[in-house]
């Protein structure tokens, strides 16, 4: 699905830090959007993005037991202008989180 939005995804893993079971990545994705992204609702701008994603692995025997991703898409949308400053600026504190769809 990525690869669809962004044709030119780029991944540059910028960090790897392994301590017993547990694996934690801090990586880059950058590209260009060259097709809405659907699950957030988000048109086609045209328009670069480059993004943190932190991706969290539990490893038994060998093998990932189970994996926690963390992606920032807010800065994601700022940079395709979808999201605005002025919009984060009068949109208040929230007072829950909101889950994803």
């Amino acid at each position: 699905m990525l690869r669809t939005d962004f044709p030119d995804l780029r991944v540059t893993i910028e960090d790897v830090i392994a301590d017993g079971d547990m694996v934690a990545m801090r990586t880059t994705i950058a590209g260009t959007q060259a097709d809405p992204i659907d699950n957030l609702g988000v048109p086609n701008t045209g328009r670069p993005m480059s993004r943190e994603v932190w991706v969290f692995a539990r490893v038994e025997c060998g093998k990932v037991a189970e994996v926690w991703i963390l992606v920032d898409n807010l800065t994601m949308l700022r940079q395709l202008g979808i999201i605005t400053d002025e919009e984060l600026r009068n949109s208040g504190t929230p007072t829950v989180a909101t889950p994803l769809p």
